[in-house]
């Protein structure tokens, strides 16, 4: 009822400032001449007054509404080929995981709020480094591929008696260690079709990735339209909640890898790790995170398979759904409290921030801002 009216009101504000008369306007659109008067003074509807209230801003309202509809004819394609004709260990995911070379901590960065960029000294190497990994709804996990910085992989990157385990695994190289058109059309072909070749030549296989460039090109769908290859896109800014793969392993894959790869250095006394001792740490994580339970959990959460049984479209979780938009940041410390829940959050994120070292710094931290509150902070001399 009230956006009638509000939808009213509105046309009659435009027939106001093509000439008609405020009284005759609305006598002719059934509304009163004085909340219109009110309108033209300035004062807000009852949707403006009270926007500030709302979860989501009107922006954020509109743009929701356009990738639920994205996903809602996602999850329409999916289901129909998910059917009689997609098994699960037909069923599989591909995506992509970046990691620099070096350790890979997410520091915590006290500074003077004044400033808004701080340039500082990391030991670390900065080489990116991308392996695209690929899993099925069975449980099973594909052979990757390693994407290094640089023009051609080198032997002296690797130990002499190469490990057995990951005797199997595809490395290839490319100037900024990203995927690209090429590295993603040659790892279609000759990792992914050649493992997943179905029993039966008739037998389908269903696809599911994200909309990256190098997945979209008309190469690579007609490779997969002639190796019978069912392929579903991801809607945009969803993949952290409806992709398989950043449900389940990855979560657990990015984890354990740093903390492997900060073992391997700490061992090594280097703060420089090289490919060496990245291959060692990604193999190490990848066994703890690509187990079947973990894999199976993935796409359980997702649920494409069963009818009206998604996790992802009953889940309460909020999603960020304008990462591109908008930027969230944690609020300003202003009391010890404040302090404490963030450590508490950031133990969550990574358990290096429960070491001595961390909750000494969360400490001092505390004491800190209670000697600002108190108004007994020290002079410097």
């Amino acid at each position: 009822m009230r956006l009638n009216r509000q939808l009213q009101q509105n046309k009659t504000l435009d027939a106001v400032c093509t000439g008609a008369s405020l009284r005759g306007a609305a006598k002719s659109n059934g509304t009163t001449h004085w909340s219109l008067r009110r309108r033209l003074e300035g004062v807000p509807t009852f949707e403006e007054k009270y926007t500030s209230l709302q979860a989501l801003s009107p922006v954020q309202e509109t743009f929701k509404r356009r990738v639920s509809r994205q996903f809602a004819r996602f999850f329409r394609s999916v289901r129909p080929a998910c059917g009689s004709r997609h098994t699960p260990e037909h069923s599989y995911n591909v995506d992509k995981v970046g990691s620099a070379m070096g350790i890979g901590d997410n520091p915590l960065v006290i500074g003077p709020a004044e400033l808004r960029k701080v340039f500082m000294k990391d030991p670390n190497r900065l080489d990116w480094v991308t392996v695209l990994e690929c899993i099925s709804g069975s449980g099973r996990a594909i052979t990757p591929l390693v994407i290094f910085a640089g023009k051609h992989i080198q032997q002296q990157w690797f130990r002499d008696e190469f490990d057995p385990e990951i005797r199997d695994w595809r490395f290839t190289a490319s100037p900024n260690g990203w995927t690209s058109n090429q590295i993603a059309l040659d790892c279609l072909n000759n990792v992914f079709i050649r493992e997943t070749k179905p029993d039966d030549p008739d037998q389908w296989r269903h696809l599911i990735l994200d909309g990256h460039r190098s997945h979209t090109t008309e190469e690579f769908k007609q490779a997969c339209l002639t190796a019978k290859i069912w392929i579903n896109y991801l809607p945009a800014h969803t993949s952290q909640v409806s992709q398989p793969l950043d449900v389940g392993p990855f979560s657990v894959l990015k984890r354990k890898f740093r903390a492997y790869l900060r073992d391997a250095c700490f061992r090594g006394l280097t703060m420089a790790p090289g490919h060496e001792e990245f291959v060692d740490a990604w193999k190490q994580a990848r066994k703890d995170a690509f187990t079947v339970g973990t894999i199976k959990a993935g796409w359980q959460y997702l649920s494409v398979r069963e009818e009206g049984n998604s996790a992802t479209l009953n889940s309460t979780t909020p999603i960020d759904l304008l990462s591109e938009i908008t930027s969230a940041a944690i609020s300003t410390l202003k009391s010890a409290r404040d302090v404490n829940n963030l450590a508490r959050t950031m133990v969550g994120v990574d358990e290096i921030y429960d070491q001595p070292t961390a909750r000494l710094l969360f400490r001092k931290l505390a004491k800190a801002l209670t000697r600002m509150r108190s108004g007994s902070v020290p002079q410097s001399s």
